[in-house]
């Protein structure tokens, strides 16, 4: 509690103790005995139990400001090659993900929320399931050859295993091999950092809520020079018409534009937004997050 604080009898706690407990069945766990009250990063098949649980609330934020999603190196064969990008996309089985994986996630193809100005319903569904178009796109890039495809994965992230494994099961479909590789969290940051996937790498994105432009100036998978080396005049210069553009209707152009290059190029594919919610005891009242995900402290309280 801060005497002086800016907002007059908040906030209503006198104290928050806050615990890093990285091991997500440990946090589940704390919360159901009493030891904690929140939860921040509870595996979702555990939210999905929880949320028909009188003893515990499910606090979903009201806008998802990051996706879970995964990125092409370009430079990796066949990845160079955009069909193969594309046949990837044809791959990503969106509805079983969420049905097995994510449940109280939604399907995404583009990397914005709704209310984002450069959202756009037309171009949003482009790339349904489709494992017969995805072995044609895949065979054209190929041209047939037997192909070795890494998959990294950060131990960080569990929730991109199960994702992984999906994808790993559709690529021998397509004749391909794919092995996964999960890294502790300083490897895996480091081969971000360093754009050194050499294939398909998944992970969280975030940036997704702010002012589009954030996205490409801020993003390791967005941004010129990114984790999937992809470059070309056409993507810069559709990065800076963002920064550049006037009024509203010169930005929606503009941010169309920049969705269709994001779309055909497909090296980076979103999959499903990433909400992160808040598991809470009952108990706990007033419990609201920013449009960051952030738990608004000042308005918590608690009941005995």
């Amino acid at each position: 509690r801060n005497a002086t604080y800016w907002q007059k009898d908040l906030p209503y706690l006198d104290e928050v103790a806050v615990k890093v407990v990285p091991d997500k069945q440990t946090q589940l766990i704390s919360l159901q005995t009493g030891a904690a009250d929140i939860a921040t990063t509870i595996l979702q098949r555990d939210l999905k139990a929880l949320r028909g649980d009188a003893k515990y609330q499910v606090v979903v934020p009201p806008v998802w400001g990051t996706m879970w999603g995964m990125g092409l190196d370009v430079k990796a064969f066949p990845f160079g090659d955009k069909r193969a990008r594309q046949a990837i996309a044809h791959l990503v089985d969106r509805t079983r993900i969420i049905d097995t994986q994510l449940p109280l996630e939604e399907p995404i193809q583009l990397p914005w929320p709704k209310s984002s100005p450069a959202h756009f319903d037309d171009l949003a569904a482009r790339y349904k399931y489709d494992a017969a178009r995805a072995k044609e796109l895949w065979t054209q890039a190929t041209g047939g050859k037997a192909v070795e495809v890494p998959i990294t994965l950060s131990l960080a992230y569990p929730e991109t295993h199960g994702i992984a494994e999906l994808l790993q099961a559709e690529l021998g479909k397509l004749g391909a091999t794919a092995t996964i590789t999960k890294l502790e969290p300083a490897q895996y940051s480091a081969k971000l950092s360093k754009a050194q996937f050499n294939g398909i790498w998944m992970g969280i994105f975030a940036w997704m809520n702010k002012t589009p432009s954030t996205l490409f100036v801020q993003s390791f998978a967005y941004r010129v020079p990114n984790a999937q080396n992809f470059d070309t005049p056409a993507y810069r210069a559709a990065i800076a018409a963002t920064l550049a553009a006037a009024d509203a209707a010169q930005q929606k152009k503009v941010y169309r534009e920049l969705d269709e290059i994001l779309l055909d190029e497909a090296f980076v594919i979103p999959v499903t937004s990433a909400n992160r919610p808040l598991a809470v005891a009952a108990a706990v009242k007033g419990v609201g997050l920013s449009r960051d995900t952030v738990p608004i402290l000042a308005d918590f309280w608690r009941t005995a």
